[in-house]
């Protein structure tokens, strides 16, 4: 299988629910412009949230960087995806031109350079943190409920 073809089913978790969480929650815009020094790590532990309403998924919060642009966005944690994803408005916010589905990109995701693809079928509007990204950051997931 190949990335453009994969899919999550998240009927629950729209772009406008995902807008007000990360304004609500975590104090942020979604895929708002930041400015801050290239060198400048992002912060560990990565404190997310369990969306009560939404099924019980976790998102978390992440600063993506493309050229000279560093966004807050969030993104849904998948444990299940073996890729990364960024939907279209958060490549678009980053001065990413997405041309097909098919594409794929070299940002770096909260400190890490990564290779992530367009959100796409039923999750298109939500940017999904995958096992690409758990790998290379070689995360431990602590739940606290």
């Amino acid at each position: 299988m190949d990335a453009s073809s994969h899919d999550i089913l998240l009927r629950d978790l729209t772009l406008s629910k995902m807008k007000a969480k990360s304004l609500e929650v975590f104090g942020f815009e979604l895929n708002s412009r930041i400015f801050r020094p290239l060198s400048e790590v992002p912060s560990f532990p990565i404190h997310g949230i369990i969306l009560s309403d939404t099924y019980e998924r976790i998102i978390i919060p992440v600063l993506v960087t493309y050229k000279r642009v560093t966004i807050q966005t969030t993104c849904l944690m998948d444990t299940g995806s073996p890729w990364t994803f960024m939907t279209k408005e958060t490549l678009t916010a980053l001065g990413i031109d997405v041309v097909s589905k098919d594409s794929y990109f070299d940002i770096n995701v909260h400190g890490t350079p990564l290779t992530v693809y367009p959100s796409v079928n039923h999750f298109e509007d939500t940017n999904v943190c995958g096992q690409s990204f758990f790998t290379k950051h070689m995360l431990i997931v602590e739940i606290d409920y």
